[in-house]
Parts: structure tokens; C-alpha cells; sequence
């Protein structure tokens, strides 16, 4: 059995660009008894600059973050890879944060987790290209993730302080979409509380139109497709069409701040 150890190695680099000194942060870190898979393939990612450097320009931190080969262990998100190779599990305990005043979590806390475990299980796969769910075949082509479809059903809302099991797994939807599922379960009695399925398809990030899957993107992320789903296809209830004979009507709604997405997404508009 292997025994992780972490410990965070702060170092400091000073560059010299003429009359100018940027002192940037490099965080690092070492795992004893890891494997040399684990201690490898990391890439570097700029983020906004946060502390002010010398002659007061801001320094630029340096973080390295996204992993350029697949992982098998991320001790950090405490998560691991299972089905095989290519399903993602993460372990998470319920915060105070994510609940009601019933201590039982809340569905958008729910939703949370799902967008989070998704974005972690490309992390580990090695294909992130961008830092939220693109892959570089994607990026290439200026293409990003829209969901297109999700049905959540709930048997039992978490309540604070419970550790939970999150699984999920990717597979073909169609010709040129992606199916992603989950299951969330107690950590220690196995009882699913929730499933999770939905329809991922591909938008051009400069044109804002759906786009078909390319053949180089299908090659990157086919190899992790299963056939496995946690909701039936024959159960998903279809929403009826609404009309002026609605009992409630809420109109006019329009997107916040809070409701783009990294990408500039606007969520109620996804055509």
C-alpha cells in the first residue's frame, strides 16, 4: 500500500525584462511514495495577476495546475478514477454552506457538485485544454460545452456533515453529442441519494451556434465512452409546451451576472 505525503514547496523566481523585476510564485508540491505518473505531467496556467510586484506592477502567478497526461489519484479533490479506466469518483463532505434550514442539501448545491465532478473528470483525463471542460482538439476549433438537456432525480437529499461518493461517466448521445451521467451515494451505507443524466453538445465560441462534433475531438474523448446509464432513456419525462393557459407565468426573465458561464454563455439562450 502506498502512503501519500504532501507538502507545499513555495519558491520565488525573479525575471528581468529590461529596467523592470516581475517576481512571480511558483507553488509546487511533492508526493512521497507516489508514483512518478502522479509527480508528472503538469502544465503551466496564468492567473490574474493578485499582488503587486515591483515599481508597482502587478506580478504575475504562476500556478501549476493542469495535468497534461492522465491521472489516476488526485489526492488534492480526493478523487480517483474507476469503471475500468475512465469513470471519475470524488469524495466530498457536505458543508454547512450547501444546505437548508433543514440541514438537508440544497438541489442547486446538487447542481453544483455535478458541474464540479464533471469538470475534475477531464482534469484528470488529460485532455483539458483551457481550464473548464474543452479539450485541445476543442479548443483549436473555438468550440465549448453547452448542456443541453439534465434530469436529476432525488430519493434522498444529504444532510450536513454526510461524506459522499460521486461517480460519473461520459458516453455517445447521437451523432454528435455527449451523455454524462452520475450517481451520488453515501460513503458509508452505499445508499444512492440522487442520479443524474444530461446532453452535452458543442457551441462555437465566436459564432454562438451549435456546432457538429469534428472528427479530432470525437478521437479525444470516444476512448472514455461507456454504456452505462444511471436513468433509464424509456423514464425521462418530456416537460409539456406551455401556453397563456399557464396556471403561473413568470416573463421577462433575464440573465445575471451570476448566470454566465466562463465562457460567456448565456444559459437561457444556448441557440
Amino acid at each position: 500500500m502506498t502512503t501519500l505525503s504532501l507538502s507545499y514547496l513555495p519558491s520565488f523566481r525573479t525575471t528581468s525584462f529590461n529596467d523592470n523585476d516581475i517576481r512571480s510564485m511558483v507553488w509546487g508540491y511533492k508526493i512521497f511514495g507516489a508514483s512518478n505518473t502522479m509527480k508528472m505531467g503538469r502544465t503551466m496556467m496564468y492567473a490574474t495577476p493578485v499582488t503587486k510586484g515591483v515599481n508597482g506592477k502587478p506580478a504575475v502567478v504562476e500556478r501549476t495546475m493542469i495535468p497534461t497526461q492522465k491521472q489516476f489519484v488526485d489526492p488534492f479533490r480526493q478523487g480517483i478514477i474507476i469503471l475500468d479506466g475512465v469513470g471519475y469518483r470524488q469524495t466530498v463532505v457536505v458543508r454547512s454552506y450547501e444546505v437548508g434550514p433543514d440541514k438537508a442539501v440544497t438541489l442547486q448545491s446538487i447542481l453544483n457538485l455535478l458541474q464540479e465532478t464533471a469538470l475534475n473528470h477531464v482534469w484528470m483525463s488529460g485532455l483539458l485544454g483551457d481550464g473548464f471542460g474543452a479539450t485541445h482538439g476543442m479548443m483549436k476549433n473555438n468550440l465549448i460545452w453547452v448542456v443541453s438537456r439534465m434530469q436529476v432525480q432525488v430519493d434522498q437529499y444529504p444532510i450536513w456533515g454526510e461524506i459522499l461518493e460521486i461517480d460519473t461517466w461520459v458516453g455517445a448521445s447521437g451523432k454528435n453529442g455527449m451523455r454524462r451521467d452520475w450517481e451520488i451515494r453515501s460513503h458509508t451505507t452505499g445508499i444512492v441519494f440522487a442520479r443524474a443524466t444530461s446532453t452535452w453538445v458543442m457551441m462555437n465560441q465566436k459564432t454562438r451556434r451549435l456546432s457538429k462534433m469534428p472528427d479530432e475531438v470525437r478521437a479525444e474523448i470516444s476512448p472514455w465512452f461507456i454504456n452505462k446509464q444511471a436513468i433509464k432513456e424509456e423514464s425521462v419525462e418530456k416537460i409539456d409546451k406551455l401556453d397563456d393557459n399557464a396556471k403561473y407565468i413568470n416573463s421577462g426573465l433575464q440573465v445575471v451576472k451570476q448566470s454566465i458561464s466562463l465562457k460567456f454563455h448565456d444559459p437561457l439562450n444556448i441557440m
